[in-house]
């Protein structure tokens, strides 16, 4: 009966030990919807005040002819000072992967993280969305 219990209260203290670890809590800082026809360049998203890891969800879609399609681009220098960027890219005609990406990156404190927004050929229509979600 001793070796029972012994056996318990070891596999209890194991249980704990192992299965309390903190899940990781994200805090939302930005949450922007959308929509526009012009390009724009080195809009101001954020400036990142502590040093830890960002989550970047974005997603896009759009109108106009095959050719009108739209890119956009976040830029920021990373913990080291290198330049950095990840982008997205809508399609008119079509709904693909590409227009939605989730993206988890670690931005120099004190640099502006920018977007910029390019219009392929003729006139089109964008409708977009991204979040930033700060690491807890």
């Amino acid at each position: 009966m001793r070796k029972v219990m012994l056996s318990l209260v070891v596999v209890l203290a194991v249980w704990k030990a192992t299965s309390w670890t903190p899940t990781p809590q994200w805090r939302t800082i930005l949450a922007v919807h959308g929509q526009g026809t012009e390009p724009f360049s080195n809009g101001l998203v954020f400036t990142p005040e502590r040093q830890t890891a960002y989550r970047l969800t974005m997603g896009c879609s759009a109108t106009g002819n095959a050719a009108s399609g739209w890119d956009f681009t976040f830029n920021w220098k990373d913990m080291t000072g290198i330049r950095a960027m990840t982008d997205i890219n809508c399609e008119p005609v079509v709904y693909t992967q590409a227009q939605e990406k989730l993206f988890v990156f670690t931005p120099k404190v004190g640099m502006p993280v920018t977007l910029t927004g390019t219009r392929g050929e003729g006139p089109s229509t964008y409708y977009g969305f991204y979040t930033v979600e700060e690491l807890q």
